[in-house]
């Protein structure tokens, strides 16, 4: 676990000072939990001993403290300004220590999340061997941004579209990739309970298609050990995890000066559509059974969101083998998911007509300019075109009043203004006629 976490903050970041203090800390952390797991019950023995021993010693601190602070100037000797001097390597020792504890806090914490997600805490959750949990992520075509949706094994779902967090799990997936891609796939497990976890990986941009490979693969594990080292990335870049190492780097950003010896470089990751299915047997096999009669849908069956996230946009096939509906049999091949780059222009056009549309609280003003004055133009033609047939005519026609054919040209200027209207406006009351 120590580890990915590690490969997945080197793929975000390059630095010297926060990547050998952020391996230190990780070292000190894996040696500590090394020592503690060899004798649990001898390590919990000394722990209690030992916490008396820090309560007094905290409590001899803080009255040092407090008698420091009660004394003057003089009091505390006449060297003061020669101490003064060396201020500036006090306050960098001192923001060493603060930004080793910043870490100490934050990979705890972070490491403490990703257990939770191993752990059923809830009474109303599935069972330990019941469980599905999901990853995808695509891009928005009308805004360009990437979009991260998250599915727990309790069913609980997160979404996120922060550029950090996207970034962040870009270089995650990509760390979950090399570690399933280590794993030796199983042909046929023997045992009864297996973990199956399933993934796909494409690029956005059609230039970087050609630089990176789309990698799309299963894996089918009964091995308890294959089933952590598939698991524990997977979990690493799942639910807040993502976010707790995003904002570990923000903080880094933050409290590096641009001064430092040892900047801080964010390391470009490229935009790409991704999604992660992890499901165990006993899901698999309850999975008709829980969706008779039901309503609900799992990220893992919803066949807009995994065609996005896909690579395979023009087989719309989930990647799990999900049970088929009405709503995807009666698809075809006109979809527009089908072509990503087709749908991305008529999405742009779609975003430029938009933007010209004046929003307030009461009603959406949409810019019809050309096709008001285009129905205009035409009813002034009517209107005068009767008017000039009436002059011209005069008494060449016996018994037809000439100007009966202008009262019928104005009528129809009339007739077609209030059509062209009512085609464009959708809720036209019949007050606005009176």
């Amino acid at each position: 676990m120590t580890a990915i976490l590690v490969k997945i903050i080197l793929r975000n970041i390059r630095g010297d000072y926060w990547v050998n203090n952020l391996i230190a800390v990780v070292a000190r952390m894996t040696a500590k939990l090394k020592i503690l797991g060899k004798d649990i019950p001898r390590s919990v023995e000394l722990t209690l001993q030992s916490s008396a021993d820090a309560r007094i010693r905290i409590s001899k601190r803080r009255r040092q403290i407090e008698r420091f602070a009660l004394l003057s100037p003089n009091q505390l000797g006449e060297d003061i300004g020669e101490e003064s001097s060396r201020l500036p390597v006090v306050g960098e020792a001192v923001k060493y220590f603060i930004d080793m504890e910043r870490l100490h806090d934050l990979t705890t914490g972070m490491l403490i999340g990703v257990l939770t997600n191993f752990t059923v805490a809830d009474p109303t959750a599935t069972t330990t061997n019941d469980f599905e949990s999901s990853v995808a992520m695509y891009a928005s075509l009308i805004t360009g941004e990437q979009a991260l949706l998250y599915q727990g094994r309790d069913g609980s779902i997160g979404a996120a579209s922060k550029a950090n967090i996207a970034r962040t799990f870009t270089a995650g997936f990509h760390v979950c990739l090399e570690a399933w891609g280590a794993i030796q796939s199983e042909p046929a497990p023997s045992a009864q309970d297996w973990t199956s976890i399933e993934w796909d990986w494409s690029m956005v941009e059609p230039g970087q298609k050609d630089r990176f490979q789309t990698k799309k693969g299963d894996l089918k594990l009964s091995s308890m050990r294959d089933i952590l080292m598939a698991t524990v990335p997977f979990f690493m870049i799942s639910g807040d995890s993502a976010a707790q190492i995003s904002d570990m780097i923000d903080i880094m950003i933050f409290t590096t000066s641009r001064l430092s010896s040892a900047p801080l470089r964010l390391i470009k990751q490229p935009r790409a559509t991704c999604k992660g299915i992890l499901q165990t047997s006993t899901y698999v096999h309850n999975r008709l059974k829980r969706r008779a009669g039901g309503d609900n849908c799992p990220l893992s069956e919803t066949y807009l969101l995994q065609s996005r996230a896909g690579s395979a946009a023009c087989d719309p096939r989930s990647l799990t083998d999900t049970v088929g509906t009405l709503g995807r049999k009666n698809r075809n091949s006109s979809d527009l998911s089908a072509d990503p780059e087709k749908t991305k222009l008529l999405m742009a056009a779609a975003k430029k007509q938009s933007d010209q549309w004046i929003i307030t609280y009461n009603a959406i003003v949409v810019p019809y300019k050309r096709y008001a004055w285009g129905w205009i133009a035409i009813s002034t033609i009517l209107v005068f075109g009767g008017l000039a047939i009436g002059s011209s005519t005069g008494d060449r026609i016996l018994g037809v009043d000439p100007f009966n054919i202008s009262i019928f040209c104005w009528a129809l200027a009339g007739f077609a203004l209030a059509v062209a209207k009512a085609v464009r406006v959708e809720n036209w009351p019949w007050s606005s006629f009176l």
